[in-house]
């Protein structure tokens, strides 16, 4: 099987992989203020979140697909070198979870109805109460 052998600084993180994914990813991510011209939110000293993560998805013909995390989020440090090696192997290490793919229809519609809620809130005080006459509902 194709795996990704992810190393940190020298130390072998995770060998992630297994025999019935379709998606396999190391990512690292940089969130907040990156640079001199970026507009903080909140407090303008608060340190950027560096960090790591890698997972999969499974694609299984006969039975229910899950997300795997072989990390969690690894919190990363300016300077940390990160090594991503595609690799072939016949093991890999066992992810840390496992969470199922399968949205629920309800959950997916409150987070629907949730989102829209959200952007009326947000946008009444622009737009007031009334709709333009091509959104009336």
């Amino acid at each position: 099987m194709i795996a990704l052998k992810t190393t940190l600084n020298g130390q072998q993180i995770c060998i992630a992989g297994a025999e019935d994914l379709c998606v396999l990813h190391s990512i690292v991510n940089a969130v907040g203020k990156l640079g001199d011209l970026t507009k903080p939110r909140g407090d303008s000293d608060e340190l950027p979140d560096i960090f790591l993560s890698v997972g999969g998805l499974t694609r299984r013909g006969n039975a229910e697909d899950e997300h795997l995390r072989w990390t969690e989020h690894q919190a990363l440090s300016l300077g940390d070198e990160i090594l991503i090696k595609v690799v072939e192997v016949k093991e890999a290490d066992i992810p840390i979870s496992r969470m199922s793919a399968k949205p629920t229809h309800e959950a997916h519609d409150k987070q629907r109805y949730e989102n829209a809620r959200n952007t009326l809130l947000e946008l009444k005080e622009k737009y007031g109460d009334a709709f333009p006459e091509n959104l009336q509902v």
